[in-house]
């Protein structure tokens, strides 16, 4: 009897030291800053606070500022990331720099650097451009800037493993010549699925909105805090097993 409990008790310490998230957590991250020029730049207050919520979710994650790439550099366009693998941008859009000290005259300039990815959103359920990953991801999160002054609504379409999607409609308010002003705006939107996704597509409400998408960051499901690495799964169940075979000796 002593040595199921002792069995028992070896387990339950074995678990508490793993702090495993839930299957499929999803968390949401989002925060704007209207501007309404399209000269200046928003104070970028709320969508940086999101952004850096997003990433204290995350360990060890590296972000794209696109000022790698030359200007005019269209897709596919491959990208990078430290810890989780590269990912490939396709779809209608191209490399696009400011370097003035406000917007470009058209309510778009770059967060970090002086690099963006310049593309317009779709109607109709397609994506005018997606991100595919190389490997499943759990965490994604970007910029976009001057986004919904022209009335269109950004949806991202995520394909999670196993074939389902998830929709997520960014909830800011899109304004065409009225309020809020949207031009020059910032947002930051972050998503984490511990399902793990393999692309997320970008959809609109209309073809005539074009934004600027800055400081990229992805995360593999080992980079989202809670979630154990393989690594220490798999010694936890060495010692499970170690556990069971002193029991069974035990028992003999």
């Amino acid at each position: 009897m002593k040595s199921r409990y002792f069995a028992l008790a070896a387990i339950a310490a074995a678990a508490a030291v793993l702090p495993i998230r839930p299957a499929g957590a999803q968390v949401k991250f989002f925060g704007t800053d209207e501007n309404g020029s399209s000269s200046t730049r928003a104070t970028n207050v709320n969508s940086a606070a999101a952004q850096a919520s997003f990433l204290g979710a995350l360990t060890g994650v590296g972000t794209e500022s696109f000022d790698g790439y030359a200007d005019g550099t269209s897709s596919p366009l491959g990208l990078t990331f430290p810890g989780a693998g590269a990912a490939t941008l396709n779809g209608t859009g191209a490399i696009t720099s400011w370097g003035g000290s406000g917007a470009n005259g058209a309510g778009r300039y770059a967060i970090s650097g002086t690099k963006w990815w310049e593309a317009r959103v779709s109607t109709g359920g397609s994506a005018q451009f997606q991100v595919n990953f190389g490997s499943t991801v759990a965490a994604f999160g970007f910029y976009g800037i001057d986004l919904g002054d022209f009335g269109s609504q950004l949806t991202l379409v995520f394909h999670l493993t196993g074939g389902a999607t998830d929709s997520w409609a960014v909830p800011y308010i899109a304004s065409l010549g009225g309020a809020p002003p949207r031009e020059g705006s910032i947002l930051y939107a972050g998503y984490i699925n511990t399902l793990g996704f393999t692309q997320v597509d970008f959809v609109g409400t209309t073809t005539d909105d074009a934004f600027a998408f800055d400081d990229m960051t992805i995360g593999s499901i080992e980079q989202v805090s809670g979630v154990p690495e393989p690594a220490s799964i798999a010694l936890v169940a060495t010692g499970l097993l170690g556990v069971a075979a002193v029991a069974r000796r035990r028992r003999a």
